[in-house]
């Protein structure tokens, strides 16, 4: 497992444990750590334009894939995607999610950059997308937050109909599990389940409380909540 620490512009690499194996140092900061390959190190960094240019809308803004050789000497730009971000002179506010996932060979990243169900598949190593892949889905309404309406009023932020259709994306060996935005209050969050080539297979809920951080040899690692709200990660084993 590698945790990309942002502000000390670190990478450090646990066990399955939490035990540190290695951490070592990347030369710039990022928007997204997307994971590691047998040659790369692979992030994602957007690209804002200067204050002056921020006049209190949705911008298309360029989101970066770039590839660090392992020794730091190799750089290289692989594709650039684009995600819809609201900017204005003295504010920000997210629009488009971002959701990357590097597959089990480490050669496709499957990427969700847009608030309708849509997973794109880039090649690395030659810097194509190789495929799309959806499904029909019933949106979900959108829930409106404290903060919108003033936010809305003061810098002209649009009203947002539908949640984001993906919340997430995980891997489970050769399967990819999409984290939609249905929850239900028993039954817990739904997740699709498709193949790594993009087809469809099934989908369940994942009756457990807590956010799913990740799905790695046949275990389950969960951010959960004590009755004194303090936050653990919790491990659960995949009995099939």
């Amino acid at each position: 497992m590698y945790i990309f620490d942002g502000l000390a512009l670190k990478i450090v690499q646990l066990d399955l444990e939490g035990n540190i194996i290695t951490h070592f140092k990347v030369g710039k900061s990022y928007s997204d750590f997307c994971g590691v390959n047998d040659r790369w190190i692979i992030f994602m960094k957007m690209i804002y334009p200067p204050l002056e240019d921020r006049k209190g809308k949705l911008y298309d803004l360029p989101c970066s894939i770039e590839l660090i050789s392992h020794d730091g000497s190799k750089e290289r730009e692989a594709f650039v995607f684009t995600r819809k971000t609201f900017l204005a002179p003295m504010a920000a506010a997210s629009w488009d999610p971002w959701y990357s996932l590097l597959s089990q060979d480490g050669r496709r990243l499957y990427v969700c950059h847009s608030r309708e169900y849509l997973i794109e598949v880039l090649d690395i190593e030659t810097g194509k997308i190789i495929c799309r892949f959806n499904r029909d889905f019933s949106r979900v309404k959108h829930t409106e937050q404290v903060w919108e309406k003033d936010f809305g009023r003061k810098y002209n932020f649009p009203k947002i109909k539908y949640e984001p259709d993906i919340r997430g994306l995980f891997l489970n060996g050769h399967f990819i599990w999409v984290k939609t935005a249905v929850s239900d209050e028993k039954k817990g969050d739904m997740f699709d389940v498709f193949d790594e080539n993009g087809r469809f297979v099934d989908n369940f809920y994942l009756g457990l409380k807590g956010s799913l951080l990740a799905v790695q040899e046949g275990f389950l690692y969960l951010l959960e909540k004590d009755e004194a709200e303090n936050l653990f990660i919790a491990k659960y084993k995949i009995i099939e």
